[in-house]
């Protein structure tokens, strides 16, 4: 596995033991496992294996630059889309909302703490 080679090579570039958890081959080992159960039959995948399309993306950085976008590679958080979906709504609900109805306080000159009056003009 080309990945694991690199990854090993990192480490002793470092001078980072491969037990080490925060070492290269233990982030590689933990992406992995991550991208198999979030990935495994994930739609437009096209059927190529997880490492392999990584191994593509860190050939686009310079040699110098790879083990940094690799760290950043490992602490992106994979969402499902039904979890994007709701992270959506929440947005919505929680954020936007909330900055709509101070505009709409703010603009009709109501107190400032009044979403009740606020939401008339909304609905």
């Amino acid at each position: 596995m080309e990945l694991a080679r690199i990854a090993a090579a990192w480490d002793q570039q470092m001078g980072i033991k491969e037990a080490d958890s925060s070492s290269f081959s233990s982030l590689l080992i933990t992406l992995t496992r991550v991208a198999n159960v979030r990935f495994r039959g994930f739609q437009n995948d096209g059927g190529v294996p997880f490492q392999d399309r990584l191994r593509r993306w860190l050939k686009q950085f310079e040699p110098i630059d790879q083990p940094a976008a690799f760290l950043l590679a490992a602490r992106i958080i994979f969402l499902t889309e039904e979890q994007f979906h709701c992270l959506q709504r929440r947005l919505l609900r929680c954020v936007i909302r909330k900055h709509i109805l101070d505009g709409v306080i703010a603009s009709r000159w109501l107190p400032e703490y009044d979403y009740g009056g606020g939401l008339d003009p909304i609905l």
